[in-house]
């Protein structure tokens, strides 16, 4: 963990930022943003609601991030994978379909035309029966766009 920290602490530095820790939320997404990650502040209550991560210390009435919290909520972002689309940082990490979604998403369409013929059970039994992984990434992304239709 502590690898981790000094690589995002020289993240922090390389984009602009020289925070001084503790910071609030606007600072914490400040960062984020030139970090190229997906974040807002209803983001940030929806992780720290559901126990995703520890809630930082309040301080004259606002969160006070230390180094420690940032990067546990950057942690959460990067396993959810919520990067921004486009991204210098990310595109290396993205797979086929997710960029193929992007640039969907960029033109006003859809991913996945045909979404509305399968359940969301449907696509759970098809990514527990499949083998192949580009397949189960494509399958998983339009359970995401299920998800966030149910949102």
């Amino acid at each position: 963990m502590e690898k981790h920290v000094d690589r995002i602490s020289r993240l922090i530095e390389a984009s602009g930022e020289a925070p001084s820790w503790p910071v609030d939320d606007a600072t914490v997404l400040r960062i984020l943003d030139r970090l190229e990650y997906r974040c807002d502040l209803e983001k940030i209550h929806q992780y720290l609601s559901a126990g995703y991560l520890g809630k930082p210390p309040i301080v004259s009435g606002k969160r006070a991030w230390g180094l420690n919290d940032f990067v546990a909520l950057q942690i959460g972002l990067e396993m959810r994978r919520q990067w921004k689309p486009f991204s210098l940082y990310h595109d290396p990490k993205k797979s086929h379909w997710e960029i193929e979604r992007e640039r969907a998403e960029a033109s006003g369409q859809q991913l996945f035309s045909d979404i509305g013929k399968h359940s969301l059970e449907d696509l759970l039994h098809y990514i527990v029966e499949c083998d192949e992984k580009h397949v189960r990434t494509a399958i998983r992304l339009a359970i995401q766009e299920k998800l966030d239709a149910l949102a």
